[in-house]
């Protein structure tokens, strides 16, 4: 704690860097509000720990600041640069994993400005642990909601015959593909759906964020690197163990409270033991287990630093190439963080949901009232599935008639969280199942940005039905959020024909280019925020101004040979 003190307090360079940081954290002050809002979502708090745990890391491998110059520290930190530059320029054509490659984009832009400043023996370690860094980034959606119901059936295998043996009066329901647990409480039946929350993949997520520290942790200890590595796989098993069954005692206490005393108890002891919680105590005794493998683990270990000085750069200079790099960086990302497009949507949390341009004035629906002879009624909120969903999630419901027993029903659903459930899993849930995907794609008038929207069919039982999505950030009257828009024609009897299918594109293309005038898809392009962009402006500037400090020693003795040659002309005058 002393050292680290020491570091920010008295060690100007140190102070330099951290301004640097806090420039970069500046520009992609978006970035930054996008992974605290994933982290703050009860699915993903996980993430709040990662930060401790990738600082941990540093701590242990980084020995301090060196200015030296060497080719393998400088192309390392230029390839993670242009990386994480690329990411972060294709984020907004990507659809189901902008948040994702954003968010990796500006950590592997931190994590080069780290390896700029490294010493010659900290490079390989660092270098290393680049995997680690993908703990900070949150897992795509699909794949934590099909995990979670996996997970699901485990947990009850495991809690109803636990709770049965307590004698709970339990017993497991599946209605409509959800899973419910009923629970008698006196002369009253208390049921819980079972969510993806209580699955035990939040444990599971901390698991993986864990597992970076609980391998340095071994490999700081004095056996061989057999009992490392053994120490490590232990560790993990246990930690994963360990927090599967916490999660399984968690969920038999809520059930046997609950019957006890009712679903208020339940629900508070449900909601103040979350899974991270038990986190701490479960690494305390992991570690403990480890020093027993291991031998003498210690969570920090630092290294006499190396003193084999390189070529050294100007200090100035070398404070100044991340600042520099981010030049052509910052002027699309800051435009299209702190502005915002000439179309917004407004009347999302009332409706029906309009289009509305700000420099005009003009207000129009979205949704149209008639199409092709069918009526679109405006039927307002789904107020139940919000409940499920969060607050701050709206699901605005359009519904017409084609002809009897078929029906066009039109879903907009706008989130200031950064999840939104998946169609796949809904369908499956419902049983129905899903027996083809496609894709197609429409061209903006512009001629900036092509769209995508993904077309699944699906049946179960007496319902056949097709449907289209399309989802990206828009602007709205509360900022940039996340918003997904749906067309589905369901068809009780009947199958789907062709007819249905050119409704449901034709609708889907009118609908996909409107919502385009407010996505944030084609402000980036208009703003310059495009792999364009970054081909033409970023890579030529990197490749300039690293041919300038390749060759600067060449451009300093020019510079003497000029200033020599112009010195007599200069007294002259």
């Amino acid at each position: 704690m002393d050292y680290i003190i020491k570091q920010v307090l008295l060690n100007k360079p140190f102070l330099i860097i951290l301004l640097i940081l806090i420039i970069y954290f500046t520009i992609f002050y978006h970035v930054v509000v996008l992974w605290y809002s994933y982290a703050t979502l009860e699915l993903y708090s996980y993430l709040l720990i990662t930060p401790l745990v990738l600082m941990l890391i540093y701590i242990n491998i980084v020995n301090g600041i060196d200015y030296g110059y060497f080719h393998r520290k400088y192309f390392t930190y230029l390839i993670l640069f242009l990386i994480g530059s690329f990411l972060i320029f294709y984020s907004p054509m990507s659809e189901e994993y902008a948040d994702q490659m954003i968010i990796l984009g500006f950590i592997l832009l931190v994590h080069s400005i780290t390896i700029l400043f490294s010493r010659f023996n900290d490079l390989r370690k660092l270098t290393i642990m680049i995997p680690s860094l993908l703990i900070a980034v949150p897992i795509p959606n699909l794949l934590t909601y099909h995990v979670s119901a996996i997970l699901t059936r485990h947990l009850l295998n495991m809690v109803v015959p636990f709770s049965k043996l307590l004698r709970i009066p339990i017993n497991v329901v599946e209605s409509s593909g959800f899973i419910i647990v009923n629970v008698d409480h006196g002369n009253e039946i208390v049921q819980f759906n079972i969510a993806p929350v209580c699955s035990g993949i939040i444990g599971l997520f901390s698991v993986i964020a864990i597992s970076p520290l609980i391998i340095l942790v071994s490999f700081n200890g004095e056996k061989d690197y057999f009992r490392k590595i053994l120490a490590s796989l232990i560790g993990i098993t246990l930690f994963l163990t360990l927090m599967f069954l916490s999660n399984v005692i968690r969920l038999t206490m809520v059930f046997y409270f609950t019957s006890l005393y009712g679903l208020e108890i339940g629900y508070k002891i449900f909601h103040y033991t979350p899974e991270i919680v038990m986190v701490l105590p479960i690494v305390y005794i992991v570690i403990k287990i480890l020093d027993r493998i291991a031998c003498n683990v210690k969570l920090l270990s630092r290294k006499k630093p190396d003193t084999n000085h390189r070529d050294y750069l100007n200090k100035s200079l070398i404070f100044l190439i991340p600042i520099l790099f981010l030049i052509p960086l910052a002027i699309p990302v800051s435009t299209v963080s702190y502005h915002r497009t000439n179309y917004i949507f407004i009347h999302t949390f009332n409706g029906p949901v309009l289009l509305f341009d700000t420099s005009s004035g003009l207000k129009e629906l979205f949704v149209p009232r008639i199409y092709r002879g069918i009526s679109l009624e405006y039927y307002g909120r789904e107020r139940e599935i919000e409940a499920t969903l969060g607050s701050l999630h709206r699901i605005h419901v359009y519904r017409g008639v084609i002809e009897t027993g078929k029906y066009i029903d039109i879903y907009i659903e706008f989130s200031a969280h950064p999840t939104i459930h998946i169609w796949e899993l809904c369908l499956w849930w419902q049983n129905m199942t899903v027996y083809n995907k496609e894709r197609f794609y429409i061209e903006d008038p512009s001629g900036l940005i092509i769209y995508s929207a993904e077309v699944l069919y699906y049946r179960g039982g007496y319902l056949n039905g097709v449907l289209s999505s399309w989802r990206n950030k828009y602007y709205t009257e509360k900022g940039l959020e996340l918003a997904r828009f749906t067309i589905m024609i369901n068809s009780l009897y009947r199958n789907i024909t062709s007819r249905d299918i050119e409704i449901l594109r034709n609708l889907s293309e009118e609908l996909i280019l409107k919502s385009g005038e407010a996505s944030i898809a084609k402000y980036s392009k208009i703003a310059g925020f495009d792999l364009s962009y970054y081909y033409s402006v970023v890579i030529p500037f990197t490749i300039v101004l690293t041919v300038i400090i390749l060759i600067r020693r060449k451009l300093y003795d020019l510079l003497k040979i000029l200033r020599k040659l112009l010195k007599p002309f200069v007294k002259q005058l």
